[in-house]
């Protein structure tokens, strides 16, 4: 008997276990959007290399982006460094306030070395964070043309997160290594709070009215801790700490009014060895916390994930360096939690060094050596958009497949691919047989609401191919669109 299976539903983001019997994840994607049309793969447009007025933008190594209002106009602002040469934090400028492909202006110089991925607009104007090697300092762009230093923080330690601005009480707050500091816009405080000595500071974020304080083990002996500190009342001791268990944390953000904590595997002091290295998520809602996503990562990535993170539309997006794609996590529109991969690096890139989302628009720093430091944002109309990109999407084993079938050896009968193709594109349907390399079956360049379908070689009578795990992935190219992936599979005659 011929069985069909229609895969149209692609929201479910990354399996935890690639033999699962869902029929919406995925082993991997990257650059395709499953959230928005949840029965529609949509490939992300290109970015767009930025420019400047002056120099040279891979010696500026822009890193992150934010809108600022000067003398009653907003405009874009961005954090980079001098030059090449000079590691010292530089503050620019968008050259029009109302033409996004505008160049980048250098405006003021700040002191020491800048720490990427910092830039934090508050009550009008731009701060980064500085580091000298043994100390953290705050330093504040007033727009037009100065940066100074504000003061010293009261720990040090690395990495080192964005500074954060709560909403309840509109004070900045700053986390290194153990030492809160603060400052309201008038009066910095070097040490706010003290935690644990053993403890390193990564990531805040608010919690109603707490201010959370997420924390590794120093060196790494011990678990992972946030601390959960009333702004409030703003006394000398925490109100509540919460065990994030074994492994590095690195970010944590609120959504849906609930913590989400994003880890990966630890190490101790310098043993840089990880074994079945994980990308963990875990949620607290009140009482413990508990692993929401668990996913396998490749030992290449080792323990690289960063610290930058992006709060939108209550997702949180957030990166390995050595990566393919940014992480987008959040609920799908059946509510169901999904993590999965996102917009696609540029080809070519070695290290993110920091990402931005305004508007609707993405600003990516990230290097291809020591000496290109590029920044490139999403296309817009007058870039002319293109999607040159290779968007893909790889199906879990067996996916949509009888439960009684799986562990049964199949002739793999037919495939079918549906899509909206448009100019230039293209759409490929590839097939991995117990693990194979993935082996072309189609490939399309129509344009329109097409569908290409490969069946078995009816001369011979041969199969597509045979196999008892089957896994299927759609690439484009173009900015064609997958709507829907179908197969036919046979079981094969057996003993049982």
């Amino acid at each position: 008997m011929k069985i069909p299976v229609i895969i149209n539903d692609f929201s479910g983001g990354q399996a935890e276990d690639i033999r699962n019997f869902s029929t919406n994840e995925q082993e991997t994607s990257s650059n395709f959007d499953v959230y928005t049309n949840p029965h529609y793969l949509t490939p992300y447009i290109d970015m767009i290399a930025e420019t400047t007025s002056a120099g040279t933008i891979t010696d500026y190594a822009l890193t992150d982006v934010d809108a600022i209002t000067v003398a009653g106009t907003t405009s874009l602002v961005a954090l980079g460094r001098e030059s090449s040469g000079s590691s010292k934090p530089q503050f620019f400028r968008k050259s029009s306030s109302s033409d996004i492909t505008s160049t980048w202006q250098a405006y003021a110089v700040g002191v020491n070395t800048v720490v990427a991925g910092t830039l934090t607009v508050y009550k009008g104007n731009a701060y980064c964070l500085g580091d000298t090697t043994t100390t953290h300092n705050l330093q504040k762009f007033d727009g037009t043309g100065a940066v100074t230093t504000i003061g010293v923080l009261g720990g040090y330690g690395t990495p080192v997160g964005r500074p954060f601005v709560h909403p309840e009480d509109n004070i900045m707050y700053m986390l290194s290594a153990n030492i809160l500091s603060k400052y309201d816009g008038t009066t910095f405080t070097a040490t706010a709070l003290t935690l644990p000595s053993d403890k390193v500071g990564v990531s805040l974020t608010s919690y109603s009215g707490y201010l959370v304080l997420t924390c590794r083990p120093k060196n790494g002996v011990g678990n992972s801790t946030a601390y959960l500190w009333d702004v409030g009342s703003a006394p000398s001791t925490v109100q509540a700490v919460l065990d994030l268990g074994a492994g590095q944390v690195n970010i944590v953000e609120s959504l849906y009014n609930n913590l989400f904590f994003v880890m990966s595997k630890g190490v101790v002091g310098s043993y840089s060895n990880v074994i079945n290295n994980t990308l963990s998520i875990k949620g607290y809602a009140g009482g413990s916390v508990e692993t929401i996503k668990e996913v396998n990562l490749s030992s290449a990535l080792g323990t690289g994930l960063n610290v930058f993170k992006q709060k939108r539309d209550e997702h949180l997006f957030f990166a390995f360096s050595g990566d393919t794609a940014i992480y987008r996590f959040g609920k799908n529109k059946a509510g169901s939690y999904f993590l999965s991969h996102d917009r696609a690096y540029p080809t070519g890139t070695t290290g993110i060094t920091g990402f931005s989302l305004i508007g609707d628009f993405l600003w990516l720093g990230y290097n291809t050596g020591a000496t290109s430091n590029l920044f490139y944002r999403t296309r817009t109309a007058p870039d002319s958009l293109t999607y040159s990109t290779t968007s893909i999407y790889r199906t879990t084993v067996n996916q949509g497949m009888m439960i009684e079938d799986r562990n049964k050896n199949k002739a793999l009968v037919a495939v079918l691919i549906a899509y909206t193709g448009i100019a230039n594109g293209t759409t490929a349907l590839k097939v991995s047989l117990d693990g194979s390399t993935f082996t072309t079956i189609l490939s399309e360049s129509n344009t329109g609401e097409c569908t290409a379908e490969a069946t078995s070689i009816i001369s011979t009578g041969e199969p597509i191919g045979e196999g008892r795990e089957l896994k299927f992935q759609g690439e484009t190219t173009g900015g064609n669109k997958i709507k829907e992936i179908r197969y036919i599979y046979q079981v094969l005659p057996s003993q049982i």
